[in-house]
């Protein structure tokens, strides 16, 4: 689908205590006007930055309405960082003081908020980064949406049953070698997803933490991460087949 227009559209959803930002990118559908499915994408702890825009891209090149929600907004409304090492203490803040709770909330609303888009059929996926990743897990366990897809999700030791709430086609992707996650916490994960068969996770050798982001130089495996796309689009074509 290379070469047909794109737009990016700026936007905001009303919640009880603010609003929440949603960076959205369209591109033209061969079948024109015909609404299709969604899919919401869950940022790092660096914000809608640079590399989470061109997953958005990446996502509406593939026919998808790709919207990604800012998560911070509470914190930090609209901040971008880059992966300089003098933004990481801000990043490293806003995650530290972040909400779940209320972060697994909004999600919701953003969903029901994107299946309601006339553009949208309403079926709706979610895929998340990290932090995202964490949160895709979460939110997919409660229902919704069609298929969930998840990168090295963090602090997944809090919720040591959060994949057996998982009813929705998922595939969790992580390195072997990712110490931002650890051994013991890569194991648990593979044992629940063992236990759940809507759940498939994939370990990449050699990948650390952050594989999939061409702009984090040090960790960014091409192998790895042409792979994890070809089973992320493979599972949304089967999941949201138009």
């Amino acid at each position: 689908m290379d070469g047909q227009a794109r737009q990016v559209e700026n936007s905001f959803l009303p919640v009880d205590d603010g609003r929440i930002g949603l960076t959205g990118i369209v591109q033209d559908r061969a079948g024109g006007d015909e609404p299709g499915p969604a899919v919401i994408l869950l940022h790092e702890i660096f914000g809608v930055n640079f590399a989470m825009r061109e997953e958005l891209v990446r996502l509406a090149g593939a026919g998808y309405l790709a919207v990604a929600p800012d998560l911070f907004h509470r914190q930090a409304p609209g901040v971008q960082l880059s992966y300089d090492p003098q933004e990481r203490p801000m990043a490293l803040a806003l995650w530290q003081a972040f909400d779940t709770d209320q972060a697994v909330q909004d999600i919701e609303k953003v969903r029901a908020h994107v299946a309601a888009d006339p553009r949208c059929d309403g079926r709706v996926a979610v895929v998340g980064f990290c932090l995202g990743g964490k949160l895709a897990l979460l939110a997919g366990g409660r229902g919704g949406f069609a298929a969930v897809i998840s990168y090295y999700p963090v602090q997944m030791s809090d919720f040591p049953d959060a994949l057996d709430s998982l009813s929705t086609p998922t595939v969790i992707h992580m390195g072997d070698n990712d110490v931002h996650v650890g051994p013991a916490a890569v194991s648990h994960l593979i044992e629940a997803a063992a236990r759940n068969d809507s759940v498939d996770f994939r370990l990449y050798p050699g990948a650390a933490h952050a594989f999939a982001n061409r702009h984090r130089l040090e960790e960014f495996d091409a192998v790895a991460t042409t792979q994890s796309w070809e089973r992320n689009f493979a599972l949304l074509d089967q999941s949201m087949s138009r």
